[in-house]
């Protein structure tokens, strides 16, 4: 995905004090075509004068739009499965590389990251939410939903929005198992809350 790899960049507390920005790279449903164009894409990017750009196969045809359009970015990571092009950087080379740094602890009113509106009245707009919002939100679902720890979650709701964002972080709260696929494309309506052979899951599909 072309703004984070789960586990990487997501959670809240980046070792280095950095912040993430998160960009649309959801997929539209029988065309395969991305919801976001490539300067709705590089207009973000350039806005908050993004660094650091982790993208996967799926989008690396975009890329040379990308860097024409958003010369801020200086450094790309590629984070899919195929071979490393040329001149980007191999995600799975620099963990192999790299040692453990020390964590920079931060919250509260520290910038947590720039979340992009969906663009649908005109280009996106960036909003900056701190820490706080992020960790009251998470508890506020988790009182919502109840005890969902041990259930395994199905992540369909696009992931660069907050409705999901939100959901991720309530469901590491409760200790529940996250389900992750490169692109959620429904087919009819999904069922929720263990509707099963006495598995706990829970399927949050877009109707």
């Amino acid at each position: 995905m072309i703004d984070v790899a789960i586990g990487i960049s997501w959670l809240p507390v980046k070792p280095d004090g950095s912040n993430r920005v998160p960009l649309n790279f959801s997929i539209r449903t029988g065309s395969g075509t991305p919801c976001w164009s490539a300067s709705e894409i590089a207009y973000s990017l350039s806005d908050c004068d993004t660094r650091v750009l982790l993208i996967d196969d799926q989008f690396l045809p975009m890329l040379p739009q990308l860097r024409a359009h958003a010369p801020c970015v200086s450094t790309v990571i590629h984070c899919g499965d195929g071979p490393t092009p040329d001149g980007l950087s191999s995600y799975e080379s620099l963990i192999a590389s790299s040692e453990p740094v020390e964590e920079i602890v931060r919250g509260g009113e520290d910038l947590a990251g720039v979340f992009y509106t969906g663009g649908t009245t005109g280009f996106p707009k960036g909003v900056m939410l701190p820490h706080r919002a992020l960790y009251v939100n998470a508890l506020a679902l988790q009182t919502a939903y109840g005890d969902m720890s041990g259930m395994f979650v199905l992540h369909a709701a696009p992931m660069f929005h907050l409705a999901d964002h939100d959901f991720l972080n309530t469901l590491a709260l409760a200790g529940a198992t996250h389900v992750t696929v490169p692109v959620f494309q429904s087919q009819g309506r999904g069922r929720s809350h263990g509707e099963g052979a006495g598995d706990r899951y829970a399927y949050w599909c877009r109707r």
